[in-house]
C-alpha cells in the first residue's frame, strides 16, 4: 500500500469513527435484543475494527490482487468495519438461528458467505446453503483448506433514521454478523492468528503445513460438535 493511501485512510477512519461507534451501539441493542431469550446461545460480540487492524486488511487484499486505489474503494471492500460474533453451543441450533436472522425485522441481509471445509459441508450448513438458494440473498461459498466452518452475514441496519439523527447520514450502512459454534470459535482463532496475522513471521510456511495436517482435526471438530 502506497503512503498516500495510508495516509487517507488514517485521515478517514478518524473522521467517521464517531458514526462507527453509534452503529456499534445500535449493533449491541438489536443482539441483546435478538439473544436475551435464546439458551442456545453461548455468547455474542461486538467491535469496532482498530485502524492497525484495517490498514493490515487493506495491505493484504492489495497483496491478493484487489486494486484498491481510494478510500471509497476500501468502504466498498471492508464488510467488517462493525463486525459482530454469536457462537452457539451445538451446530445443530444454526439453522433456526438462520432463520430467524433472515426473518428479523430491524436488519436486511445484503450477503451471505458459508464457509467449509473442502470436501466436508456437513447436513447443517448444507441445509442453511439449501435456505438461502431458494431466496433473493447473494450467497458466496467459500471452501476454507484449514477447516474452518462458520456463517457470515453482511447485514443493513434498519430502519436507521428512526435511531439516527434525520441531518445525518449514517456513512456505514452495513456491519458483519459472524455465526459459529464455540468449538469453531476456537479453531478460527487458531487459523486467524497464524495464517492471517502470521504472514511475515519465519515460521509462516511450516505454519500452514501444520494447519493443513490439522484439517483433519477441524472435520473432527465438526463431528464432535
Amino acid at each position: 500500500m502506497d503512503s498516500k493511501l495510508e495516509l487517507d485512510i488514517r485521515r478517514k477512519y478518524s473522521e467517521i469513527y464517531p458514526e462507527l461507534d453509534a452503529l456499534a451501539l445500535w449493533v449491541r441493542n438489536t443482539l441483546s435484543e435478538l439473544c436475551f431469550h435464546d439458551r442456545h446461545l453461548y455468547n455474542y460480540k461486538i467491535r469496532i475494527k482498530e485502524i492497525d487492524s484495517l490498514l493490515k486488511k487493506v495491505d493484504h487484499l492489495i497483496k491478493s490482487g484487489e486494486r484498491i486505489n481510494t478510500v471509497e474503494q476500501v468502504i466498498d471492500s471492508i464488510n467488517d468495519l462493525v463486525g459482530s460474533r454469536i457462537i452457539l453451543f451445538f451446530p445443530s441450533k444454526l439453522l433456526p438461528l438462520h432463520t430467524t436472522l433472515i426473518n428479523f425485522q430491524r436488519v436486511k441481509v445484503k450477503k451471505v458467505t458459508v464457509h467449509y471445509q473442502a470436501g466436508f459441508t456437513g447436513p447443517v450448513i448444507q441445509d442453511v446453503i439449501n435456505d438461502i438458494g431458494v431466496r433473493e440473498i447473494e450467497l458466496e461459498e467459500a471452501i476454507n483448506k484449514t477447516g474452518y466452518t462458520g456463517v457470515h452475514y453482511v447485514f443493513a441496519p434498519y430502519p436507521v433514521d428512526a435511531y439516527y439523527h434525520s441531518d445525518k447520514k449514517l456513512m456505514f450502512e452495513k456491519f458483519e454478523l459472524q455465526v459459529r459454534t464455540i468449538l469453531q470459535e476456537a479453531w478460527s482463532e487458531v487459523q486467524h492468528a497464524v495464517i492471517y496475522k502470521g504472514e511475515s513471521r519465519p515460521d509462516y510456511d511450516h505454519a500452514l503445513i501444520l494447519l493443513g495436517q490439522f484439517s483433519t482435526l477441524a472435520k473432527s471438530l465438526n463431528d464432535s460438535d
